[in-house]
C-alpha cells in the first residue's frame, strides 16, 4: 500500500499520474489559499506556484493554515509559510514563490508556466484582473470565495466556485461580480479621493472571516479540481454555498452576453488584458 493507494482506488493510477504531473498555481495564500495549498499537497501535487505578496500579521493566526505566533514578529510572507507547510506534507514538492502581485511581471511569468490556476484573492477587482490574465493565456481559472454579511438580520454567510474554462463563462459575464468594488480597486489615489468627496468615503473596514467557513469553500474547490484534472467528471462551472442552511447547491446562471474575457481565452488575444492592466495603479503591481 503506497502513499496515495487509497485515492487511486477512486481515481486510478492515470489519475494519479496526472496530479503527479500538473502545475498548479494559488494566488492569494491567505485563509482560502493556505487551506487549498495544503489539500492539493496531500491529493499528490508536485510542482506549484504560489504568488502573494503579503506578510502574516496577528490577525490571520485564527484561520492561516500553517502558520504560528512566531510568524507574525518574524514578519514572514505568506508564501513562505505555504511553502513550509506544502513541504512538511512533502520534501520532495517543486515550490515557485512570488511575494509580489500577480500582475507584476513575476507573478505574470508563474502564471504562464501554470496549467491550472486557482485564485483565492478577497477582492473582486483583483478577481477580473486574474480572471482577464487567465482567458489571455487559456489558463482554466477556478475562483474561490466566501462572504459574510454581518450587517443581514440574521447574519447571510457562505460562499462560491466559479470554473472559468473557454467560453462557458467567468466571474465576470455571470454577475458574480461587484462593479463598484472594481471601480475602486482600478481608480487611482486622485480618483479615489475625489469620489470619496462627492459619495462620501468607500473605505470599509476588516471582513469577517473563520477557519471553518474558509475550509468548507477550499474543500470544494480542491474536489472540483480533483475531479476534473483526473477525469471523474467535468467541474461545476458554479458551485453556491449558503452557511445558513448548510447547503451547497449548483448555481444554473447563464453567461448574460458576450464577454471579452471568455472570447480572450477562445482566441488567445491579450491586447485588451495588456490595455487594462496598464491602467492599474502601481500599488498593485
Amino acid at each position: 500500500m503506497g502513499r496515495f493507494s487509497r485515492q487511486i482506488l477512486l481515481f486510478g493510477d492515470e489519475g494519479q499520474q496526472v496530479l503527479s504531473n500538473i502545475r498548479v498555481a494559488i494566488i492569494g495564500l491567505g485563509g482560502l489559499g493556505s487551506h487549498v495549498s495544503q489539500q492539493l499537497a496531500y491529493l499528490g501535487i508536485r510542482k506549484f506556484g504560489l504568488v502573494d505578496g503579503d506578510m502574516v500579521e496577528e490577525t490571520n493566526l485564527n484561520r492561516l493554515i500553517g502558520a504560528t505566533a512566531d510568524d507574525v514578529p518574524a514578519s514572514r510572507p505568506k508564501v513562505d509559510v505555504a511553502e513550509r507547510m506544502i513541504k512538511a506534507v512533502d520534501p520532495e514538492v517543486q515550490v515557485e514563490r512570488v511575494g509580489k502581485s500577480f500582475i507584476s511581471l513575476e507573478g505574470r511569468a508563474l502564471l504562464s508556466e501554470a496549467d491550472f490556476v486557482i485564485g483565492c484573492v478577497d477582492n473582486d477587482g483583483a478577481r477580473l484582473a486574474l480572471t482577464a490574465v487567465c482567458a489571455a493565456l487559456h489558463k482554466p481559472y477556478m475562483d474561490v470565495a466566501t462572504d459574510i454579511d454581518p450587517d443581514d438580520t440574521p447574519i447571510n454567510y457562505g460562499g462560491r466556485i466559479i470554473f472559468a474554462k473557454g467560453a462557458s463563462g467567468c466571474c465576470h459575464c455571470l454577475g458574480a461580480l461587484d462593479d463598484r468594488e472594481i471601480e475602486r480597486w482600478m481608480g487611482s489615489e486622485d480618483q479615489l479621493a475625489a469620489d470619496d468627496r462627492i459619495y462620501g468615503s468607500g473605505a470599509a473596514g476588516p471582513s469577517p472571516s473563520v477557519v471553518c467557513l474558509n475550509g468548507v469553500l477550499a474543500s470544494a474547490a480542491c474536489l472540483e479540481f480533483m475531479v476534473e484534472v483526473t477525469g471523474l467528471r467535468e467541474a461545476n462551472r458554479w458551485l453556491e454555498y449558503d452557511g445558513p442552511s448548510g447547503k451547497m447547491r449548483v448555481d444554473s446562471t447563464v453567461p448574460t452576453g458576450w464577454c471579452p474575457y471568455c472570447e480572450s481565452f477562445k482566441y488567445g488575444s491579450t491586447e485588451y488584458v495588456d490595455w487594462m492592466l496598464s491602467r492599474l495603479p502601481q500599488t498593485h503591481r
